[in-house]
């Protein structure tokens, strides 16, 4: 998968970078552009390109290959993907039922068995 975002991005680049190619180049580029998005990057489901991105972040060998735009594009994903599980998180945990001791009184508990040394 890290691979393929590699590729993905490389294929997307040369297709969209045109100086310096002459005018039958640009053309074949252009057509190939057009194609490529059609068949490609319409035809993947929602969220695939992210997920291939954030794999290549998280890849050592794809990492260094992928642009930065590219990397904090993945961090800033992962972050978000991050902080909506820490609130589902904290919402799921804090509507459960199980009754929990205030903290100083678990303190308390420990220190009074732990006392007498010696």
């Amino acid at each position: 998968m890290t691979l393929s975002f590699y590729v993905f991005r490389l294929l997307s680049h040369f297709l969209e970078f045109t100086f310096g190619d002459d005018s039958i180049t640009i053309a074949l580029k252009e057509s190939l552009l057009y194609w490529f998005n059609v068949q490609c990057k319409a035809k993947l489901p929602s969220g695939q390109l992210e997920i291939m991105m954030v794999a290549a972040f998280l890849d050592p060998c794809i990492y260094k290959l992928i642009s930065d735009t590219d990397r904090k594009a993945a961090k800033k994903i992962i972050f978000k993907k991050l902080d909506k599980s820490n609130i589902n998180h904290l919402t799921s945990s804090s509507s459960s039922s199980i009754p929990t001791l205030p903290p100083t009184t678990t303190t308390t508990i420990r220190a009074s068995k732990l006392s007498p040394l010696g």
